[in-house]
C-alpha cells in the first residue's frame, strides 16, 4: 500500500546493472546500465540553443544568448568547459552552478587567440548537454596599396636603395618576400637585409638592388606582401656625345 521505497547507492557496475536509484538532490531516479547512471523520469532541457558566433575578434570575450531551463525537479549542478563560466539569471557563477528550473542560464567564454579558430564549450546539467562555439575571423591578408618610385639616371653596377614606405591595412604578422633582377633585397624597419621578413602593420620597408653594367638597362624587384604584389626598378643612365670634348685638330672632312 506505501509503494516501493528506493534507497541512493552510489556504486554502478556490472553486478549492479538494472539497479535503480533515488537522488534525493535531485528528486529523480537513475538506473544503472553497467557502469553509467542514466536519468527515468523528469530530464533537464533548455528551451533553445545557444547561437554560435562567427567572425568573432581575437582574444575577446563573447556571451551566449539565454536559455530557460525545465524539465526537472529540485537543484542541479551545471558545469561548463573548456574555460568557460555559466551565467545563471544574468549573475556570473563561475565553470560550475547550481540551477533549477525556471533559471536562464547563458555562457560566456573569451575567443581563441588565432584568426578562423573555433572554440567550444559544453554546459551539462546531469543527462543534459548543449555546445556553444565562438569562432574567429579570417586574417586579413590583403595590406593597402603601396609602391616604391622607381630610380632613373643612377650609376653603372652600384648597390641603389629606395624610398622607405609603410604598411598598412591588413592583419599581421604577414610574410613580405622579393625577387628580380640586380639580387634584390629588402630590410623591415631596421632590421637586416634579407629575401623575405615578416612584417607587421606600420613596418616601413625599403628595397635595394645592383644596378645592370650597361647603360639605359633597368633592374626590377618584385615584392610580395600576402595577396599584394608590387615592382621595383632602377635604370642605369644613357651615354650622353653632347659631353664628349678633345676632337681638336679637325677638319671639314670630318663631317662636321
Amino acid at each position: 500500500q506505501q509503494g516501493v521505497i528506493l534507497g541512493d547507492n552510489p556504486t554502478c557496475n556490472a553486478a549492479s546493472e538494472g539497479m535503480l536509484r533515488y537522488v534525493s538532490s535531485q528528486k529523480s531516479i537513475m538506473l544503472c546500465t553497467g557502469g553509467t547512471w542514466i536519468e527515468v523520469g523528469a530530464v533537464p532541457a533548455a528551451s533553445g540553443v545557444f547561437t554560435p558566433v562567427t567572425n568573432a575578434n581575437l582574444d575577446q570575450t563573447y556571451t551566449s544568448n539565454g536559455v530557460s531551463l525545465s524539465g526537472f525537479f529540485g537543484t542541479r549542478t551545471a558545469t561548463a568547459s573548456n574555460g568557460a563560466i555559466i551565467l545563471v539569471n544574468g549573475s556570473p557563477q563561475g565553470s560550475s552552478a547550481p540551477v533549477e528550473a525556471g533559471n536562464t542560464v547563458a555562457l560566456r567564454m573569451t575567443s581563441a587567440s588565432t584568426f578562423n579558430t573555433a572554440k567550444s564549450t559544453t554546459l551539462s546539467i546531469s543527462s543534459f548537454a548543449q555546445t556553444w562555439s565562438v569562432t574567429t575571423r579570417p586574417q586579413d591578408t590583403t595590406p593597402n596599396s603601396f609602391s616604391f618610385p622607381s630610380l632613373t639616371n643612377q650609376a653603372l653596377n652600384t648597390l641603389v636603395t629606395s624610398s622607405a614606405v609603410t604598411v598598412s591595412g591588413f592583419d599581421g604578422p604577414l610574410t613580405v618576400s622579393v625577387s628580380g633582377t640586380g639580387n634584390p633585397q629588402l630590410q623591415v624597419g631596421g632590421g637586416a637585409w634579407v629575401t623575405s621578413a615578416t612584417v607587421n602593420p606600420g613596418n616601413t620597408v625599403r628595397l635595394r638592388l645592383t644596378t645592370a653594367n650597361g647603360y639605359g638597362a633597368p633592374r626590377s624587384a618584385q615584392v610580395t606582401l600576402g595577396t599584394y604584389s608590387t615592382s621595383w626598378s632602377a635604370t642605369t643612365a644613357t651615354v650622353s656625345y653632347s659631353s664628349w670634348s678633345g676632337w681638336s685638330g679637325c677638319s671639314a672632312s670630318c663631317g662636321g
